[in-house]
């Protein structure tokens, strides 16, 4: 059987081998560094989408608060709500986890299709009467489980009258929580205005 090849076809078998066994081993080590580059892209545009979260729940809070202390309540009424919807949407900027701002969490969470949304539904309020200051801590523990919304989302939950709670979606579409696996709420009081 071995008397077919003769030393340089065995010498040819042999050094094929050797360069297909180097080239795959480079070639998964090139590949292990993508992952890693792009591993580390994807975790930077996120902690960044995060970031602008962040300071998109302090914008929406800061405008709920003017618009509490100029009418003496928070939204109550749907001209209240729609109203402020439409400011809320001006003064945020473009979501950080969608269009050309986050192209690597993009990539990473295919959100280009499934969550691009036009720029009034970034704010939303929610009218919720029951809310109460008794159940505060416990929504920063274990938010509701109707708490969930598009990706760089942010959501004012108020009663319409002296408390409004601000919180904002992150990747998981479950408000972003912060250090201790506390909700990053902000608690508005009419009464600290």
């Amino acid at each position: 059987m071995f008397s077919c090849f003769n030393y340089y076809q065995f010498k040819f078998v042999v050094v094929a081998l050797a360069l297909l066994i180097f080239s795959s081993a480079a070639i998964a080590k090139h590949a292990s560094q993508n992952y890693a580059a792009l591993y580390k892209d994807i975790l930077a545009a996120t902690v960044k989408a995060d970031q602008q979260l962040v300071d998109d729940i302090e914008t929406v809070a800061e405008t709920l608060r003017e618009f509490a202390q100029s009418q003496g309540h928070f939204p109550d009424t749907g001209d209240d709500i729609a109203g402020m919807a439409l400011e809320l949407s001006a003064v945020l900027p473009k979501n950080p986890y969608s269009g050309k701002e986050a192209p690597k969490v993009q990539a990473h969470l295919d959100l280009l299709d499934n969550y691009e949304q036009p720029e009034v539904s970034r704010a939303q309020i929610v009218f919720d009467p029951s809310l109460n200051e008794s159940i505060v801590d416990k929504l920063s523990m274990h938010p509701c489980s109707t708490w969930t919304a598009k990706p760089g989302t942010v959501v004012a939950v108020t009663n319409g009258y002296d408390l409004c709670l601000v919180w904002g979606a992150g990747m998981d579409e479950q408000p972003m929580r912060g250090d201790g696996g506390r909700v990053r709420l902000k608690v508005l009081r009419r009464d600290s205005l």
